[in-house]
C-alpha cells in the first residue's frame, strides 16, 4: 500500500515539473523568478498550512473535509496574485499538501481516485486558479489599456500645448506689426504737418530727408 502511494505521488511529481517545464518553454511573461518565487510560497504556506489544520489535535479530525479548505484560499490568493499559469503550479502543489494529510491519516490511494469526497478538492483547486487566474489576467489587460489611453492623452496634450504656444506666437508678432503700423501711420501724419508748416526750400528738404532716415532705419532694424 505505501508502495503504491510513494509511486503515485513519484508520478505526479513529474507531472508537475513537466507542466513547469512547459510554461517555460512557451516563452510565458513570467520570469524564472517568478516561477520559483511561486513554488516557495506554495510550499512554506502548504506547510504553515498542515501545521496549522492538520498537526494540531484540535483541528486534524476534520481537515479532509472542510468545506472552506484553507489549501483553496491559499489557492484563491496565489491565482490572483501570479495568474493562470503559475495559479496551476500552485493549485498542485496544494493538492500534494492535501494527498500529504489523506496519506498520512492512513487512507488508500485508490478510495482517494474513487471516491469524489477527496478528489473534489483536487478539482476544486484547479477550477479556483483558473477562475482567479482570469481575474488576474483581466485586471492586467485593464491597467494596459489604462496606460496606454494615458500616453495617448499625453501625446494629445503635448501636441495641444505646441499648438498653444504657436498660437501664442503669431498672436504677438501680429501685434507688434499692428503696433508698427499704428506708429507708421502716426509718423506720416507728423511728416505732411510738418511739411505744411514749412515755408522754404531748405526746411522742405530737411523734413524729408529726415523722414527717410527715420523710415530707412527701420527697415534696417
Amino acid at each position: 500500500m505505501a508502495n503504491k502511494n510513494s509511486k503515485f505521488l513519484d508520478y505526479v511529481l513529474s507531472k508537475i515539473l513537466i507542466f513547469i517545464k512547459n510554461i517555460v518553454s512557451k516563452k510565458e511573461k513570467k520570469s524564472l523568478k517568478n516561477i520559483v518565487k511561486c513554488i516557495f510560497e506554495s510550499l512554506v504556506y502548504t506547510f504553515i498550512i498542515l501545521i496549522l489544520f492538520y498537526f494540531l489535535p484540535f483541528t486534524n479530525k476534520n481537515f479532509l473535509n472542510l468545506n472552506l479548505h484553507p489549501l483553496a484560499i491559499m489557492v484563491v490568493l496565489m491565482s490572483l496574485k501570479y495568474g493562470t499559469y503559475l495559479g496551476f503550479v500552485n493549485a498542485f502543489i496544494a493538492t500534494l499538501g492535501y494527498l500529504f494529510a489523506y496519506l498520512h491519516s492512513g487512507n488508500d490511494m485508490i478510495l482517494f481516485l474513487l471516491k469524489f469526497q477527496y478528489y473534489k478538492f483536487f478539482l476544486m483547486f484547479l477550477f479556483i486558479s483558473m477562475l482567479m487566474g482570469r481575474l488576474h489576467s483581466n485586471h492586467k489587460v485593464k491597467i494596459e489599456e489604462l496606460k496606454n489611453e494615458k500616453e495617448k492623452i499625453e501625446i494629445l496634450f503635448e501636441d495641444e500645448k505646441r499648438k498653444n504656444v504657436e498660437v501664442l506666437n503669431i498672436n504677438f508678432s501680429l501685434r507688434n506689426k499692428i503696433i508698427q503700423t499704428k506708429n507708421g501711420i502716426i509718423s506720416f501724419q507728423k511728416f505732411r504737418k510738418k511739411l505744411r508748416k514749412a515755408s522754404t526750400f531748405s526746411e522742405i528738404y530737411e523734413i524729408v530727408m529726415d523722414f527717410l532716415n527715420k523710415y530707412s532705419s527701420c527697415e534696417n532694424a
